[in-house]
């Protein structure tokens, strides 16, 4: 029975993810309020033969450990971080699909790679069933339900700024939508259930690798701007946290909780 899943963000540097248990297969990179699948792909139909190629070169890169790329029985992982991999690893050794796994490893990655994934941001999701069904699941961000045409005018010009940074700049989250919506009908597990390891280890800390550095070092500006993530991404002389320091983000944890412990509607 094949079951394949492929995830992708929609932020500018995609983060991949491959998981196939039995057949069964993700890429991950970043989700919407929206929910659709018959009909994202009557307009993309382009997609399907593509999704199929990416699965199978993905399941036949191999590349090694230290890459994020892990075996389990009947199954193989990879993500761009072996703390993502190692959740989706546990949740199919516990008994879950691709589905719940791909889940735990976004969720995960949403912690170790918050730059590229998150549960703030949007995703798609293309499942193939046992069956040979191709779902889409179109997990874009929506627009907030007061948005209007003249929300990025200043003074009647169009204002870059307002669309950049600030309130505006945010659109309605649809991560979690579409992770509940994908296990609602292809897991075996729940959401509450996987997102509370990846609570831990925002909780507990991860130890920031050159990759992570040298992303937080390229927007310090920025985030020298905002005192909140100032305070959690760079140290005490406002420069990015150094190769090796363990990164806690106990506001992240938090919120994950009380997403687990609430429910999808509390976020």
């Amino acid at each position: 029975m094949d079951l394949w899943v492929y995830s992708r963000g929609l932020t500018h540097y995609d983060t991949p993810m491959l998981l196939q248990t039995s057949g069964a297969f993700t890429r991950h990179a970043d989700s919407s309020h929206r929910v659709s699948a018959g009909s994202y792909w009557d307009r993309h139909s382009w997609l399907k033969p593509m999704a199929r190629y990416l699965a199978l070169s993905f399941l036949l890169v191999g590349w090694p450990d230290d890459r994020g790329v892990s075996w389990v029985q009947a199954g193989a992982v990879s993500t761009v971080h072996p703390l993502a991999t190692q959740a989706a690893m546990e949740v199919m050794k516990e008994g879950g699909n691709a589905v719940d796994a791909a889940v735990a490893a976004g969720l995960t990655l949403g912690v170790v790679d918050g730059f590229n994934s998150g549960i703030g941001g949007g995703c798609f999701l293309l499942i193939r069933t046992p069956r040979g069904e191709i779902v889409g699941i179109d997990g874009r961000e929506a627009a907030p339900a007061t948005a209007h045409q003249d929300m990025y005018l200043k003074n009647g010009e169009a204002d870059p700024s307002l669309s950049q940074s600030g309130p505006l700049a945010i659109a309605v989250p649809g991560a979690l939508a579409a992770y509940e919506w994908a296990l609602s009908r292809f897991g075996k597990r729940s959401l509450n259930t996987l997102i509370m390891p990846a609570a831990r280890i925002a909780e507990n800390g991860f130890l920031i690798d050159e990759g992570f550095h040298s992303r937080i070092r390229g927007v310090v500006e920025r985030l020298r701007e905002f005192s909140e993530a100032a305070d959690i991404f760079l140290d005490g002389q406002h420069r990015a946290h150094p190769v090796g320091h363990r990164l806690v983000q106990s506001d992240l944890a938090k919120t994950y909780r009380s997403i687990g412990d609430k429910g999808v509607e509390f976020f």
